[in-house]
């Protein structure tokens, strides 16, 4: 996902990675070591890309082992959304998808 300049590509690894959330297998540590680094290293701010990485944020907020709380999504996450919110090919509707994380 990092190194691909194919946007689906992109897509498609960030939703895997979405998707092992889903799992039992994910614990604080990984979400710390490994799945916040690889977000805040994504290259990309097309809106697609955008909206994968806000549902990893959502998911992680709302994974019944907390695995995301509000001070590192204050300190890690708000700081890589922010740029992102001004881009003009954002719509409405994914703008305010963006604003529910930081609400």
């Amino acid at each position: 996902c990092l190194e691909t300049r194919f946007l689906k590509i992109r897509v498609g690894s960030l939703i895997c990675v979405a998707k092992v959330l889903d799992s039992n297998l994910v614990d604080r540590t990984l979400t710390g070591d490994i799945i916040l680094p690889l977000l805040e290293q994504v290259p990309s701010r097309e809106p697609a890309v955008l909206m994968s990485i806000v549902g990893i944020y959502q998911k992680l907020l709302k994974h019944s082992s907390n695995l995301l709380d509000r001070d590192t999504l204050a300190n890690r996450c708000i700081p890589i959304l922010f740029p992102m919110l001004v881009s003009p090919s954002l719509n409405v509707q994914q703008f305010g998808t963006c604003m529910t994380i930081i609400k």
